[in-house]
């Protein structure tokens, strides 16, 4: 499906210009790969907390980019949409790289500090995201 000027929709690759997995079925936005939810191999406990995350990880990333959707150009921190969202920063990270690395979302090349006055990048929805 055509998305206007040149932009294809699955993208080939992500806002960056790096190719996004070929193995992935085009179309499951929301259907991470197997491999997604990362954890620590030496660590049993690490193991089942990805176990147990696993089942609301879509989710995350829907309300992720729906929030994202809704801030638009001006774009949210991590820290911001910890706050909009009330998930933790440990469960939105992951769902928030995941949304990166296949090219939903990408950097604004902006910062904003977070609530401890650290600066932050700023994230949009890139234009395979939209």
């Amino acid at each position: 499906m055509d998305r206007g000027a040149g932009q294809r929709w699955p993208p080939d690759a992500d806002c960056e210009g790096r190719l996004l997995n070929p193995f992935q079925p085009p179309g499951e936005l929301f259907a991470p790969p197997k491999d997604s939810l990362a954890f620590a191999v030496a660590s049993p406990t690490s193991r089942r907390a990805a176990k147990r995350a696993e089942p609301g990880a879509a989710t995350i990333a829907a309300r992720i980019l729906s929030e994202l959707r809704r801030q638009g150009a001006v774009g949210s921190t991590d820290d911001q949409l910890e706050i909009a969202l009330q998930i933790p920063g440990n469960s939105l990270r992951g769902r928030r790289q995941w949304l990166e690395k296949t090219g939903r979302i990408c950097r604004s090349n902006r910062e904003r500090d977070t609530r401890t006055g650290s600066p932050a990048v700023v994230w949009v929805i890139s234009g395979c995201g939209r």
